[in-house]
């Protein structure tokens, strides 16, 4: 079987716990119409710690982000608003858990996100820093033609 169609999306937290996993386990069991994969990326706290000068990524380096990655793909274009759901539901289920459990880091991991993910959620406080240094660097708006997510 051809899959055709796939989409990402991400939580981003700060420790793996049981429970944590074992809800993975129960959204993957729920959410099987052709592939799904959960993947719990745990960055070493000094990953964090290379650099003496502001980042984009993480907001702040004090906290150790754990992304998780959330992919679903399918083959056929009429399931592709189930998947997104899915993919959306999915993320939130797993967001609160792992808020509930204290675990919840402040800024998910870019790479992953889903379309239509606000800047704040991906780059915390450093929004408005990055929005400033593309609006002196870019003032023509080009790299606004490309796709992703955008500073505007």
């Amino acid at each position: 079987m051809e899959i055709s169609r796939g989409i990402y999306n991400t939580i981003s937290h700060t420790a793996v716990t049981m429970n944590l996993v074992e809800s993975m386990q129960n959204q993957s069991s729920s959410n099987s119409l052709l592939l799904n994969g959960y993947v719990i990326e745990p960055f070493l706290p000094e990953a964090y710690h290379h650099g003496d000068t502001d980042t984009a990524y993480p907001p702040n380096r004090n906290e150790n982000i754990h992304p998780m990655n959330i992919y679903y793909a399918w083959t056929s274009e009429s399931s592709d608003s189930i998947m997104l759901d899915a993919a959306r539901q999915t993320a939130a289920s797993l967001q609160q858990i792992a808020s509930s459990n204290g675990i919840l880091a402040s800024a998910k991991y870019p790479n992953y996100a889903i379309f239509g993910t606000p800047i704040g959620d991906l780059y915390g406080e450093n929004a408005d820093r990055l929005h400033h240094i593309k609006n002196l660097v870019d003032p023509f708006n080009v790299m606004g033609l490309t796709g992703g997510f955008k500073f505007e």
